[in-house]
């Protein structure tokens, strides 16, 4: 209510004491000092983004919300059974077995395919939402009569689709589980199985999901026929 401040109001009835002074005065023509009676508001916590230490008093304006330990999910990094295969040894007895732990089938009805999934925030409070768009393609090869590999006849495919919550360098780990019957397929255990993968991110947690990339095991159309490149998975 103070004519001579620069945010003075004609209609106001009531001081809040926050009057703004140009630079030489203080209300009163005598200087740059401040009157020491007067309440500086702002945020008073320390640990907040615009702490205020000449506050006097808090005003509830304090900012949390972009700190510098929050962290923006701007990595993913994918390992996949499909690229690399990896070994694992169980103990049995005083034996060690080998198996494969990229990709398996444990019983004729499953096959499954592993994928570890990491992220540069550890925040286990806002992980990072990943879907995985996943088809699975059974196809049997064709031979000409000199036994030379001329196309993949296409069976059937089944498609499915896996939601996760990445959480960080915490080795998330996931087997993509595809159902496999006599219903689905043709001679299920017999043939070549394709796979692919498509992953989309969710990187603002709005539900808005952005393509990221793929990986597959299908083999270039001009290439040799390759059971193990197929994965030929039998019993």
């Amino acid at each position: 209510m103070d004519v001579n401040a620069i945010n003075y109001d004609s209609q106001a009835t009531h001081d809040n004491n926050r009057c703004n002074y140009p630079p030489n005065q203080n209300g009163t023509g005598e200087g740059n000092e401040t009157n020491t009676n007067e309440t500086v508001y702002g945020c008073m916590d320390i640990d907040a983004n615009n702490f205020n230490d000449r506050a006097t008093e808090d005003d509830g304006s304090c900012d949390y919300e972009n700190e510098e330990n929050h962290c923006n999910h701007t990595q993913l990094v994918l390992w996949d059974g499909l690229e690399t295969e990896a070994v694992g040894f169980f103990n049995e007895g005083n034996h060690s077995r080998a198996i494969n732990v990229s990709y398996q089938r444990d019983t004729p009805a499953n096959l499954d395919i592993f994928i570890d999934m990491d992220t540069n925030c550890n925040d286990s409070e806002e992980p990072l939402s990943v879907v995985v768009f996943y088809d699975i393609g059974h196809v049997f090869p064709s031979f000409d009569d000199n036994g030379t590999f001329e196309y993949y006849m296409y069976d059937n495919y089944v498609y499915d689709e896996f939601y996760f919550d990445v959480y960080g360098w915490e080795g998330d780990e996931h087997w993509l589980y595809a159902n496999v019957t006599e219903d689905t397929f043709t001679n299920e255990t017999e043939g070549v199985y394709f796979f692919y993968a498509n992953i989309q991110v969710d990187w603002n947690g709005t539900g808005d999901y952005e393509y990221f990339g793929y990986f597959t095991n299908w083999p270039p159309w001009n290439g040799e026929y390759d059971e193990e490149a197929g994965m030929r998975l039998e019993v």
